[in-house]
């Protein structure tokens, strides 16, 4: 089976490529995933690796939920 290469490149769509990546692994494709060097990409939204790591799962979140919101 070929695979399906992914180029992330700064300021990229999170919505957009979430999208494609979850009908590719529904269908079992494999993803190789390349960026111009291996320092993180910003996405649009901005969230960074270490951003998306200090946030709560939502399974987490419904089982002790935050006062503040």
């Amino acid at each position: 089976m070929k695979k399906v290469a992914l180029l992330l490149y700064d300021q990229f769509c999170n919505f957009e490529i979430s999208v494609a990546l979850e009908m590719l692994a529904m269908a079992g494709t494999p993803i190789a995933i390349f960026a111009k060097d291996l320092k993180a990409v910003k996405s649009e939204e901005g969230f960074t690796p270490e951003d998306l790591s200090q946030m709560i799962g939502w399974d987490d979140n419904i089982a002790s939920p935050i006062k503040q919101g």
